[in-house]
């Protein structure tokens, strides 16, 4: 594993750690939220990995070793989640494949781009805002009434999609992961292709 991605690595571990223990310590997220707050674990932890995982891709994904370990450990998180909100396992394992989906399309974009650092801030840039300014924006839209609120649930990325019903995530949010990661896959393939081939020995 490259060391470059050891940082990212133990900061994502942080991360989920702090919000696992939210959870734990039944912290309330809101004025009126619902209790006990233990039950909404994977809703917080899933949230904190989809928004986090996009802001540290660059170096989270460096590799696939690196890629790899943030997965496992994130399944890991998910895992006590859920048994601190008594989750049944089949509603565990479908937001555990979405997370996987995610950082599985967050790598492909990671390699596709790895020549070029500002193509790789621009698109955690662009990651981060859609998987957390799209929750935010729905949020508010609800609490407003706004009729923003009619538009279609893809617009609010994938965090939405799957944190809006955790126990049953809807086949919207499988299909756009998928097609986050085809295209970014696509995108691995264009640029090898695009290659120069090396010259020839003389």
């Amino acid at each position: 594993m490259n060391f470059l991605a050891i940082p990212a690595l133990l900061a994502w571990l942080a991360v989920q750690l702090a919000g696992l223990t939210i959870a734990a310590l039944r912290l309330p997220l809101a004025a009126q939220y619902p209790g006990p707050a233990e039950s909404h674990a994977v809703p917080v932890l899933l949230a904190v990995q989809f928004a986090w995982a996009s802001m540290l891709f660059p170096r989270l994904c460096r590799t696939w070793q690196a890629a790899l370990a943030a997965l496992a450990s994130g399944w890991v998180m998910l895992v006590l989640a859920g048994a601190l909100a008594a989750w049944a396992l089949p509603a565990l394992l479908t937001c555990a494949a979405c997370l996987g989906l995610w950082i599985a399309a967050l790598s492909a974009w990671r390699l596709a781009l790895r020549r070029s650092g500002r193509a790789l801030m621009t698109a955690a840039a662009v990651a981060s805002a859609w998987s957390i300014g799209g929750p935010l924006v729905r949020y508010f839209a609800l609490e407003t009434r706004n009729p923003i609120d009619a538009g279609p649930h893809l617009l609010y990325g994938p965090l939405w999609l799957v944190v809006a019903a955790p126990h049953d995530p809807p086949v919207a949010a499988a299909w756009l992961l998928l097609t986050i990661l085809g295209a970014g896959i696509a995108a691995v393939l264009l640029a090898r292709l695009r290659k120069p081939a090396p010259p020839a020995a003389g």
